[in-house]
């Protein structure tokens, strides 16, 4: 799998781990789990 390129920028840098607690190395890895399961999201 190709790997893909992060780039936070100032503003969003920290808002992931000030918001949810999650950092940005964890919201990245969903981009590389291969059994991550996709649903579309339909909108009502």
């Amino acid at each position: 799998m190709e790997r893909i390129k992060f780039e936070w920028d100032d503003g969003n840098k920290h808002k992931s781990v000030n918001k949810h607690g999650v950092s940005n190395a964890e919201a990245e890895s969903v981009f590389y789990d291969e059994e991550l399961y996709m649903k579309e999201d339909k909108k009502t």
